[in-house]
């Protein structure tokens, strides 16, 4: 599958905001009939943690349920088999870049609680890092001398933003003491 086998869904409490999915996704979304009776595409909001998610309430006599569904969670479900290695333990849907908008099936994989934790933990001891070690605020491209630059505008990445090969990006005008 190529880039062009991926389909934007604009979200409902987010004007200009998307998420990606593959489009044979989509087109088993639109097949299924009881998420077709839901409505479903067309009520995809972000959540605050920032995931993709369809939720409703429903009133009934007893008081009111809530359904949620979140949308990597039912594409990992319906196209992913959980690793053979996992031994019984709970499998969690992790994104592998980051982007908890980018629901591909390619971006999408199977991680214990364990390995989770690990990441996190990876993730939180890069932003420990003292300021300078962080990232620069400025990244200028070797191959351009200097005369161009990238800002980031992000005061604590979550991810790192800059490159990881030192030969094409060279940090800027910060010095550690």
């Amino acid at each position: 599958m190529g880039k062009t086998d991926t389909c934007e869904i604009p979200l409902k409490n987010r004007e200009g905001i998307s998420v990606i999915i593959d489009c044979h996704v989509r087109d088993a979304i639109l097949a299924d009939a009881y998420l077709q009776s839901i409505r479903f595409i067309d009520n995809l909001q972000m959540h605050s943690s920032g995931h993709a998610i369809f939720q409703r309430s429903i009133n009934r006599g007893s008081g009111t349920k809530y359904e949620t569904i979140y949308l990597h969670r039912w594409i990992a479900d319906r196209f992913m088999q959980i690793p053979a290695d996992a031994g019984g333990k709970r499998m969690f849907v992790h994104f592998k870049d980051g982007n908890v908008l980018n629901a591909t099936i390619a971006n999408l994989e199977y991680l214990s609680m364990t390995v989770l934790r690990r990441i996190k933990s990876e993730v939180k001891s890069i932003q420990r890092l003292p300021r300078c070690h962080q990232g620069p605020r400025t990244l200028q491209s070797g191959n351009l001398s200097g005369q161009q630059s990238i800002s980031v505008s992000s005061p604590r990445p979550k991810r790192l933003l800059w490159p990881t090969t030192q030969k094409q990006f060279s940090f800027s005008g910060r010095k550690c003491s």
